[in-house]
């Protein structure tokens, strides 16, 4: 172990902080995926994955509303964050949250991932 905290094999997510939350540790699956440059398949990352951060589902939640919003303001097929996160531009969701009022944002980790974070 190593770090300011405290994990089993220290892969999954920071609980001591308040200004950053992260997503679910990859699967062993995803790391081996992307170490070798290949497609992770959408259906399987859901698969093994770790903790994430205390927080992180509820703001996951919200955001995934705000995709619903584009998707219909835009007509088109809903498609999940955990299949294309980038499916929905990143400025539209930080735009939302901010006409919301709520102090943090999100961003793009690896590709795959939103991570949120209080700027």
């Amino acid at each position: 172990m190593h770090g300011d905290g405290l994990a089993a094999g220290g892969a999954g997510g920071s609980v001591d902080g308040d200004n950053i939350w992260h997503a679910p540790a990859q699967s062993g699956y995803e790391v081996a995926m992307e170490a070798t440059g290949q497609p992770i398949d959408p259906k399987m990352r859901q698969f093994g994955r770790g903790g994430m951060s205390p927080g992180y589902l509820a703001r996951y939640q919200l955001v995934e509303q705000i995709r619903g919003e584009f998707f219909q303001a835009n007509n088109t097929a809903p498609v999940d964050a955990v299949e294309n996160v980038n499916a929905v531009p990143l400025d539209f969701v930080n735009r939302r949250l901010e006409e919301m009022g709520v102090n943090w944002r999100a961003r793009i980790v690896r590709g795959l991932d939103y991570e949120f974070f209080v700027p």
